[in-house]
């Protein structure tokens, strides 16, 4: 890494760990879980927040076999309504590295 991007890389880890409260819209993260509701089978969300303003996003309901075309449209959604962030924090999970969901963050700026 030469000597710029590593300055500006550890910026961005600071902001993450150290001290992004307060920087609204720098670091968004985004997860997908599960609720197991019983009898009625189980609820699959798709989490997103702004780490710095600690504000959730209206979680998005998914199917159990979400792909990752829907992930792109939730997510450029909320990039569309609050501004594109510097940095998503996603899983490695297969959905969240679709295609269409890089496509959108490199079409966005945004660091992955």
């Amino acid at each position: 890494m030469g000597n710029r991007s590593g300055r500006i890389f550890w910026r961005i880890i600071d902001g993450i760990f150290a001290g992004s409260r307060g920087n609204a819209g720098v670091v968004w993260a985004m997860d997908g879980t599960q609720y197991d509701m019983g009898l009625s089978g189980k609820v699959y969300l798709c989490n997103m927040q702004d780490l710095g303003s600690r504000y959730n996003s209206c979680p998005w309901q998914e199917e159990a076999n979400s792909v990752g075309e829907q992930i792109a449209e939730h997510l450029g959604e909320n990039i569309d309504r609050y501004g594109a962030p510097l940095v998503l924090k996603r899983d490695n999970e297969g959905t969240m590295n679709h295609a269409d969901v890089n496509e959108l963050l490199k079409e966005s700026f945004v660091l992955r």
